[in-house]
């Protein structure tokens, strides 16, 4: 958290894989003092917690929550869906912001920092990147990915961070020639 409070029973925003995600949190969990965040500890609950902590908020959806960009607090309904508009966009301009060719290879990630610690790394071996974005391995994708079969084939590959591949998308995969490399470490 890094403005502001956040309290249970807020109305919260935050782009999502299927679109906006409007939700209300139902608890805020921080680990006990000098422990770690990421690591499983025991949490305290808390009904409000101030900036500058790092905070679990527990709320329905957020499972299709995209990591990495901001939660915005709604003061009502109606508020929350001009939000989702603005989240919305946040998303749109920040994979817009990341820079893909006509020809190259498709990349899917499970969250934006592991979006862009792979195309770092890709850029860095000079592999180009045709289209990209979060979340799992649909048939469209591999669809997507089928475009470069009569562009370059050596770029009809699909690489996925911590993603799942869905059973229809291997299966077009497989009937297309379109191979899909999976890690969950890059």
């Amino acid at each position: 958290l890094t403005d502001g409070a956040l309290h249970e029973g807020d109305i919260i925003v935050c782009s999502g894989l299927e679109g906006p995600i409007i939700t209300t949190v139902r608890s805020l969990l921080m680990p006990e003092p000098l422990k770690e965040l990421r690591v499983k500890n025991s949490y305290r609950k808390f009904a409000s917690v101030p900036a500058t902590n790092g905070v679990k908020v527990v709320a329905v959806g957020l499972d299709k929550a995209v990591a990495g960009l901001p939660i915005l607090v709604a003061r009502d309904m109606a508020h929350a869906l001009e939000l989702s508009e603005e989240v919305d966009d946040m998303l749109e301009d920040t994979l817009a912001a990341m820079k893909t060719t006509n020809s190259g290879v498709l990349v899917k990630a499970s969250t934006l920092g592991s979006l862009e610690a792979l195309l770092v790394f890709l850029k860095g071996e000079k592999i180009p990147v045709s289209q990209l974005g979060i979340g799992p391995i649909h048939e469209k994708d591999v669809k997507r990915a089928s475009i470069q079969l009569k562009r370059d084939p050596k770029f009809a590959i699909i690489l996925c961070f911590d993603c799942v591949v869905e059973r229809e998308a291997q299966r077009e995969a497989d009937r297309l020639g379109i191979k899909i490399f999976t890690a969950d470490i890059i």
